[in-house]
């Protein structure tokens, strides 16, 4: 007698109890519905899905040793108003334009760079962006 026979038999002449037993099962499974969460990482997709790839280039652009500077501002009631939002623009032009490096800096940088090789370059042109000559 095959399994898939032995259960059928316990269906027909046991209804009742195959009915309570999936009952009781199915209500056993119905608290552990309340720990679910939904996992959005990105690391179970593949390798070669875009998110994941652009996810791993953002982390290679913006992480690392590159020093990150904040800065806060103290507005009375809310940053919405108009002179507050023109400070901030002004402070972050003032910022945009500021040259932490001198020419001869460069210069020294783009001999450095033109004798690296494969990830170095890559690397230093992502920490100086249009500023190197490579």
């Amino acid at each position: 007698m095959t399994p898939l026979k032995i259960i059928q038999g316990w269906v027909v002449r046991y209804p009742k109890r195959i009915l309570f037993l999936t009952l009781l099962l199915g209500a056993s499974v119905v608290p552990s519905l309340l720990f679910l969460k939904n996992d959005p990482s990105p690391h179970l997709l593949p390798v070669s899905h875009p998110a994941r790839q652009a996810l791993q280039q953002l982390r290679e652009d913006f992480t690392g040793t590159n020093s990150g500077v904040f800065i806060m501002l103290e507005a009375k009631d809310t940053i919405f108003k108009t002179n507050t939002l023109e400070r901030i623009q002004r402070l972050t032009e003032a910022i945009q334009n500021m040259q932490l490096l001198s020419s001869e800096d460069l210069e020294a940088l783009n001999v450095i760079a033109e004798q690296m090789s494969g990830k170095k370059v890559y690397v230093c042109k992502s920490c100086f962006r249009k500023k190197l000559k490579i």
